[in-house]
Order: C-alpha cells, then structure tokens, then sequence
C-alpha cells in the first residue's frame, strides 16, 4: 500500500496483523515518529494480546519496547521498501527496553526483515 503519512500506516496495521504470528505474544510497542514534514513527532502504542491488536495514538508508562524512527524510514519499512534489520543495525530505527520483542515486528505485521 503506498502509505503517505504515518497515521496512513499506523491505521492500517491492525489490517496487516497476522493473529497466527502472535499467538503468544503479550507486548506493548511504543513508536515515537520524527522527522515529520511540517509536524510535532507523534507517539503511537501497539498493544498485542495473543493473537489480537490494537493501535493507538499516545504514550504509556511501561512499554514493552520503545522505537524510535524518522518518518521516511517508517514508510519505507511500510511500503517494503527497506528491511526493518538494515534500517537496525544503520541506526535507522532506535529501540529501549526488551529489544528482541522488536523482531516480532516483521512477522506480525508483514515487515520486511
């Protein structure tokens, strides 16, 4: 999908959530977006619950992980124009907290790694 913004992609990952990747998976993903043309970053929370999802604008407490990503690279990831390892490990993508919960994001979601 040629997603244009950031809450074109975040609105679309529930459509994109595959259940049978997450069946027991319990995590809360907390993204911080920068770089947005014209915007204030934003903050969305990515709740999974063995097999179900929610997203959400805002912020909690005490997120599972935290990933902090630029706007075109999160495009990029959306649209499968970059594999969300690369953009990793070139420090594309910043992550605190359990950071191996960031490599359930590709099968959940369909990133490529």
């Amino acid at each position: 999908m040629p997603y244009q913004t950031t809450t074109d992609l975040f609105n679309d990952l529930e459509n994109r959530f595959q259940s049978g990747a997450a069946e027991t998976l319990e995590a809360t993903f907390q993204f911080h977006i920068t770089d947005i043309d014209g915007d204030q970053p934003a903050d969305w929370l990515v709740k999974v619950d063995n097999g179900k999802c929610s997203v959400e604008p805002g912020k909690t407490d005490d997120p599972s992980v935290t990933l902090t990503i630029a706007e075109p690279v999160w495009l990029e990831l959306g649209r499968g124009e970059k594999g969300a390892l690369s953009a990793f490990m070139s420090g594309q993508i910043k992550a605190g907290g359990n950071v191996m919960l960031a490599q359930k994001l590709g099968p959940v979601f369909g990133f490529m790694l």
